[in-house]
């Protein structure tokens, strides 16, 4: 009958048990080392290596200096003269010798983003503009490869976080100061273009740690990492500001009075669906700016769904007073429809001078 066998590793008063062996069969452990506080041996049954004492790795037990190998040697990564230390992983050396060992690539250097600055549309000239919050983050840098990593994460730090403010055109009312954040406001929509320019900044380190080659190894290489820098990043706030334009086309249906603000636009075409003048008993209408006058005015075929030229009768006169937008007052007149006989509802396109947009 099989007696149960135990082995102690090297010095170490602790046992550790192998299940009962067959008669017959040799297992042996070798003499072990110790790398820093790790204490590691091999196991064997016969000549088939079991592992090691630890994470099941096998490590080489004592310092090897490679020699003797060609200057044709098919092994890529282990030359003449290298040191292959004690507790070096088998796996590791094999690594060495048939992988070609390949350098990191072009890093992503770290950068911020900005959050805020948009498009803020399109307003009546002299309208109030709200202006969000502007804040930024900052983005770590990475190394990269070609063969998926992994590498190891960068250690970099961050300083001087700021958004500048600059560039301000048209918007009035809006001062905002430079700092890591800017707070939300408001502004007076110009005539025209408005926009102001957010700038975010910060300052970052160099990495205190290197990338890694496929095989491991920390390269050196500068193509690979970054040196101290300034990452930026600019967006716009903008607005647009219109002269608005009018028509009679209430939700009650055609009126009197020319008082039914179209959607706002910065082009010189405007396109308004009228309810019908029968039902009403009034004409079409629509109110412009003095400045911009119309060109041309077109009415849509149904049939053909098509715009064509409006031949029929019309006028187009000065309001009797200015028209208040936004604490100004502006000359408008009134374009309108005349004619024997009235129309159903109808939409009608009205091409102006110049953009409404401009002076």
């Amino acid at each position: 009958m099989a007696n149960k066998l135990n082995f102690k590793f090297g010095d170490s008063t602790k046992y550790e048990s192998l299940e009962t062996p067959e008669d017959g069969t040799i297992y042996a452990v070798n003499d072990g080392f110790t790398e820093g506080n790790v204490k590691m041996g091999s196991i064997y049954k016969g000549d088939k290596i079991l592992g090691t004492t630890v994470a099941d790795k096998l490590v080489v037990p004592k310092k090897i200096t490679v020699a003797g190998l060609p200057s044709n040697s098919p092994f890529a990564g282990i030359k003449n003269g290298d040191s292959i230390e004690a507790g070096t992983d088998i796996a590791k050396i094999l690594m060495d010798m048939l992988s070609k060992e390949l350098n990191p690539s072009t890093p992503t250097k770290p950068s911020v983003t900005i959050s805020g600055p948009k498009s803020l549309g399109t307003f009546e000239v002299g309208a109030s503009v709200s202006i969000p919050a502007v804040s930024m983050d900052t983005v770590e840098g990475k190394f990269n490869d070609s063969w998926g990593g992994p590498q190891p994460a960068p250690r970099t730090s961050f300083s001087n976080q700021t958004i500048t403010p600059s560039g301000q055109v048209g918007f009035t009312g809006y001062a905002p100061v430079a700092g890591a954040s800017i707070n939300s406001g408001s502004a007076t929509a110009v005539l025209g273009t408005n926009k102001v320019t957010m700038t975010a900044t910060a300052n970052y380190s160099a990495p205190a740690n290197k990338p890694h080659t496929n095989l491991g190894n920390e390269y050196d290489g500068a193509e690979a990492t970054w040196v101290a820098g300034v990452a930026s990043k600019a967006a716009d706030f903008t607005a647009t500001g219109v002269y608005p334009v009018y028509s009679n086309n209430a939700s009650s249906g055609l009126t009197a009075e020319v008082n039914t603000r179209a959607a706002l636009t910065a082009g010189s075409s405007v396109e308004i669906s009228f309810g019908s003048e029968l039902s009403s008993g009034n004409f079409v209408a629509f109110a412009h700016p003095a400045t911009h006058t119309i060109t041309k005015v077109e009415v849509f075929n149904t049939m053909s769904q098509k715009y064509e030229t409006y031949t029929g009768g019309s006028t187009d006169v000065a309001e009797d007073s200015e028209r208040n937008i936004n604490g100004t007052n502006y000359q408008y007149n009134v374009w309108t429809r005349q004619g024997d006989n009235k129309n159903d509802a109808i939409k009608f396109r009205f091409t102006l001078s110049k953009g409404l947009n401009t002076k």
